[in-house]
């Protein structure tokens, strides 16, 4: 009823689809944090909360507002984001994984032959930042301050220590470029 007197309003639908939008990502988001670990460890019940989230979401809009398309289409937008949205694998799961990685650190800590860790660790870091796949700046770091705390040589730490700053001080200098052009408005030839 409310939605039909809306309908006839100017501009009063795309209120609604904006708050449905916001909604939709709220709401999914909020469930898939809530089953975060489950989620993150089972592929079918992280596949199982998404169909269930679309059936809920779906029945909504066809409920409350007639399968209008344009609420369809924000349905659908919506989900979209919720679906490629992947900072929920992004989290670390509380402290298992970090208890773990501390275990893993103490053992290293008694290797004789670190050179293999740290040429593995020094390549995957450096595809991981090149490729932009690092989860968080601050937990590479945090794992180089560990590496240090392990044992491991200061050359090995401080060439991570200097990747980590070469990857800031790229970014810096990319967004004074990005702003220096769109400031001069000139074309580069």
């Amino acid at each position: 009823m409310l939605y039909r007197l809306i309908k006839r309003t100017p501009n009063g639908i795309q209120s609604i689809l904006d708050y449905l939008d916001e909604f939709i990502r709220t709401e999914a988001l909020n469930d898939m944090m809530a089953n975060a670990a489950t989620i993150t460890t089972d592929p079918e019940k992280y596949v199982e909360q998404l169909l269930s989230m679309f059936s809920r979401f779906s029945a909504l809009v066809a409920s409350a507002f007639y399968d209008d398309p344009r609420f369809l289409t924000a349905r659908d937008k919506a989900f979209q984001d919720v679906v490629n949205d992947t900072c929920i694998f992004k989290m670390e799961i509380a402290s298992s994984k970090s208890k773990q990685n501390e275990m893993v650190l103490l053992v290293l800590k008694y290797v004789s032959n670190k050179d293999v860790f740290m040429r593995f660790h020094k390549a995957h870091l450096a595809r991981r930042l090149i490729l932009e796949m690092s989860a968080d700046q601050e937990k590479e770091e945090n794992m180089v301050t560990r590496l240090r705390d392990a044992g491991m040589p200061a050359d090995f730490v401080n060439k991570l220590y200097r990747m980590l700053q070469d990857i800031e001080v790229n970014k810096d200098l990319n967004a004074a470029f990005k702003k220096s052009i769109g400031s001069n408005n000139n074309c580069i030839a």
